[in-house]
Parts: structure tokens; sequence; C-alpha cells
């Protein structure tokens, strides 16, 4: 989803779709960050309670009003702080063994994968650490792409 979408979208999108995460893509379609649902529930707790959690009992929570409140009328990009910069990024193209290689390298549970369509990036899916070492069993001593194997998009 664009960095430009709108918040309260975002989280119905996480909330209602398949995958526990989103790709944020800038205006040229380049990952910039993934979310997951835990970064919207961390905005729902204010920062005296994360101070001092001894105070929670002193808020009260119609957690429902307040993720509309805080997140209304704004763009996602505004919501969430950045998460220590842009997720790995493979190619559609990418080998296994690639793909292994850039989990490690980046200390990561995932990757997203991205292609090229007359002339702009767009990401194809996600390759998630398990789910390369589902294709590993399945495909033994095959060193596969990713653009023969089908990932979450």
């Amino acid at each position: 989803m664009p960095l430009e979408s709108d918040a309260l979208e975002v989280v119905q999108a996480l909330v209602f779709g398949p995958d526990p995460y989103l790709v944020l893509v800038d205006a040229a379609g380049v990952p910039q960050q993934i979310v997951q649902p835990m970064g919207f529930v961390r905005l729902l707790i204010p920062d005296f309670v994360a101070v001092q959690p001894g105070l929670a009992s002193l808020f009260g929570l119609d957690g429902r009003e307040r993720l509309r409140r805080t997140v209304a009328g704004r763009r996602v990009a505004e919501c969430l702080p950045p998460e220590g910069g842009r997720p790995p990024v493979v190619a559609a193209e990418a080998t296994l063994s690639q793909v292994m290689l850039c989990l490690v390298g980046n200390n990561s549970q995932l990757a997203v994968v991205v292609g090229r369509e007359r002339g702009a990036s767009v990401v194809k899916g996600v390759v998630t650490a398990r789910g390369l070492l589902r294709r590993l069993l399945e495909h033994p001593g095959q060193e596969r792409t990713l653009d023969h194997i089908p990932m979450q998009s």
C-alpha cells in the first residue's frame, strides 16, 4: 500500500486481510516499511502509561473510539514511526540461497520480493523465513528462484 494511504484503511486491511503485515511503498513503488498490527496497537497507549505501566488503571480505554480518533484523517506514514529503515528487498529472480543470505544478513524474518514492470518497481509479495524453510524441505537439492515458486502476496 502507498505511504500516502489513509491510516484507517491500512488498519482495516491488516485486520481483515489475509496477511499479518503490509508493505508500504513510496510513489515509485519502492518498499519503505513493513507494517504489522502491533504498530497501531502501540498508538493506543498514551505516553504516560508506556513510561509508568502502573498508571494503566487510571486511563479508560474505549479502544474502538481511541483507534478512530488516533488515525482519522491521517496518512499511514504520519502514524507510524520508522522502525529501523527500509525492509530487506530481494529481486523476483533471486535464488533461495540469495534469499537466505538476505534474511540472515539483515536479521529479518521476511524480505519483500520486488520485480520490474514497465520500468517501475512492483512488489510481487513477501517471502518469510518460515516459507523459505518450507520450500527447502519441499524441493530438496534444487536451487530454485523465487519467480518459479509461489509466495505470499
